[in-house]
């Protein structure tokens, strides 16, 4: 098998978990893609659900604008917290994948789920202790200019410093606070590395989403307006919003192995024998 299947790593580098993190996912897909599917439906419902209605955005009348933005922004509420439940929770079942396929045995999709389950009460939590910390730090939007930027590099600091906090809580068993402590452990001494992970990351979806869109645009018209077009756009969507979920949680779970490799010294037999 190859490294990407031995997990053998000599150090912590960037293009290195990038690349291994594509490679381990779709040697995996059948067995991500059904929890990934599940995680990517709140983000296609909000597309669905919660669009607000044309005619009442041009009509010009503050009072109808109003009255429609409030259920819609309680619903996006709602939304984020389900998204980011489902997302830690589909993060938690690739990390145990992902673990057991660098061991050198590919896990099945009953499995994961299984495994994934055993650790929601943690992730639940971990999902109210991040939407605690996104609306504090979102009170920076409020101050002009300054605030915005203050907002986007406070926040990517946090996330690279907690970046493996869902992996930590699944494969040693800890709490969210645990588990917290637990990333910012590993990360450190590596943070501007795990940084240049996120922002590749996040440049690889960028990319991946606006060529995915224009094949939704194109098959959407080629489908032709209205119901068809609709429902075969939504199905597009999801597949895609699953497939960029579950890379990113992959991206997360191999930084992690690769991390524990560099600082600690373990192999991946050594790291998956908490699943045993």
């Amino acid at each position: 098998m190859s490294d990407a299947g031995t997990g053998a790593v000599s150090s912590f580098r960037v293009g290195a978990v990038i690349s291994r993190s594509f490679s381990v996912f779709f040697a995996n897909i059948v067995g991500f893609i059904p929890l990934a599917v599940v995680a990517s439906l709140p983000i296609v419902i909000v597309g669905v659900a919660l669009p607000l209605d044309e005619a009442v955005l041009t009509s010009g009348n503050e009072e109808e604008l109003l009255a429609a933005m409030g259920p819609m922004m309680w619903g996006l509420l709602a939304v984020t917290i389900v998204s980011v439940a489902t997302y830690l929770w589909l993060s938690a079942g690739v990390t145990y994948g992902v673990v057991s396929y660098l061991r050198g045995r590919q896990a099945g999709s009953v499995e994961i789920l299984c495994q994934s389950v055993k650790s929601v009460p943690s992730l639940l939590l971990l999902t109210l202790m991040a939407i605690a910390v996104f609306l504090v730090l979102a009170v920076l939007n409020f101050v002009p200019i300054f605030g915005t930027i203050a907002f986007v590099a406070i926040g990517t600091w946090l996330y690279a410093i907690f970046w493996v906090v869902v992996p930590s809580i699944v494969v040693e068993g800890a709490g969210p606070i645990a588990g917290l402590g637990r990333s910012a452990q590993l990360t450190q001494g590596h943070r501007w590395s795990v940084l240049g992970i996120i922002i590749l990351w996040i440049a690889i979806s960028m990319m991946i989403g606006i060529t995915a869109g224009a094949v939704v645009g194109a098959v959407g018209f080629a489908a032709g307006q209205g119901g068809l077009g609709s429902i075969v756009s939504v199905i597009i969507n999801a597949i895609v919003q699953a497939v960029m979920m579950g890379l990113g949680a992959s991206v997360a779970a191999v930084g992690y192995h690769d991390l524990r490799v560099a600082k600690e010294g373990v192999g991946a037999d050594q790291i998956a024998r908490a699943f045993d």
